[in-house]
């Protein structure tokens, strides 16, 4: 009776962990377009910096097939116009938030990485001696600070992660990579408008002496709540959520197409699996060993991107629209 118990305990856990459902973004940023790297798709541009000098960034190949992606190197940083107001209720800054930063690296390890600077005022500019508050360690890739410590788990060079920073000021400080969590603060840590408090900017890469290797980002996103296990899981690696565009150099061709019930896929063989997008990145569908055509009945009206994985690992890429 208790096995069976237990056994009930964890299906129900497992169930509401794949149903879970992640609030709306509050921001987001995709360096979709290599014309203007610092565009919106939620929320206020980014901002380019740099501790000395203008700030450099470059367009560069994302994590999948048509996606893009923003090198930011060492001495440049990005800054994020949140628009997240301040609970006064629980302090003067803004002491509940998550970020999100899809990320590769070059080199692991040997350098140190930094994501986040909650508070822009200290930097090496104006003397302050200010921090980052979130590094990769370069002695061995671990994930933290002295003050969190670092993670057990350590990341690998030209891998592509999806961080996920959940910070509820007072309760938690937790930091998810590709869905499990790597690392929590003590307790205590993590104070009421303490270190991990937010003011109107977040600098994305900062840090003041030096501290901030070469990063590669295809996404950054932000939301006005402290995201959940079940929810950073949800959200998975880069692969479960990326920003798509569609590539029209590949000769895959979908019918009919607009479609309504059935979309037939023609020019792409030994197909292993077919991923369904908003045009947005969501995904809505996954199909594994298709033959030649997918169920989209269920699809609401719109314009969606399919992407197609053959079995030696190559994908394409291609638009289609549901009546």
């Amino acid at each position: 009776m208790k096995k069976n118990l237990l056994s009930l305990v964890a299906i129900l856990a497992f169930a509401g962990l794949a149903n879970a459902q992640v609030p709306a973004r509050a921001g987001w940023w995709r360096f979709e377009d290599p014309n203007d790297l610092l565009k919106a798709t939620i929320g206020q541009p980014l901002e380019l910096s740099a501790n000395t000098g203008s700030g450099i960034q470059t367009s560069v190949d994302g994590p999948a097939t048509g996606n893009l992606a923003t090198l930011v190197p060492k001495g440049s940083y990005l800054i994020m116009n949140h628009g997240i107001q301040p609970n006064i209720a629980i302090g003067d800054s803004v002491n509940e938030y998550t970020v999100q930063i899809d990320f590769s690296v070059a080199s692991v390890p040997g350098t140190w990485y930094s994501f986040i600077q909650t508070n822009p005022a200290t930097t090496v500019s104006d003397g302050l001696g200010g921090d980052a508050d979130l590094f990769v360690r370069k002695a061995d890739g671990a994930i933290g600070t002295a003050a969190t410590n670092y993670s057990t788990n350590t990341i690998t060079a030209n891998t592509w992660y999806r961080m996920i920073i959940s910070v509820k000021n007072g309760e938690f400080f937790n930091v998810y990579l590709n869905g499990e969590k790597w690392l929590s603060a003590p307790a205590g840590t993590n104070k009421i408008d303490g270190r991990w408090a937010l003011v109107e900017q977040l600098l994305i890469f900062a840090d003041n002496d030096g501290d901030d290797g070469d990063i590669t980002c295809s996404e950054l996103g932000m939301w006005n709540v402290a995201l959940t296990d079940a929810e950073a899981l949800k959200l998975g690696g880069f692969t479960s959520n990326v920003s798509i565009r569609e590539n029209k150099a590949n000769s895959v061709k979908l019918y009919p197409n607009p479609a309504e019930n059935d979309l037939y896929i023609s020019g792409k063989s030994n197909v292993s699996k077919v991923e369904v997008y908003t045009v947005l990145g969501e995904q809505v569908k996954e199909y594994n060993n298709v033959l030649d055509n997918i169920n989209i009945r269920d699809l609401k009206t719109g314009v969606y991107i399919i992407r197609l994985t053959d079995t030696n690992g190559k994908t394409v890429t291609s638009k289609f629209m549901k009546k």
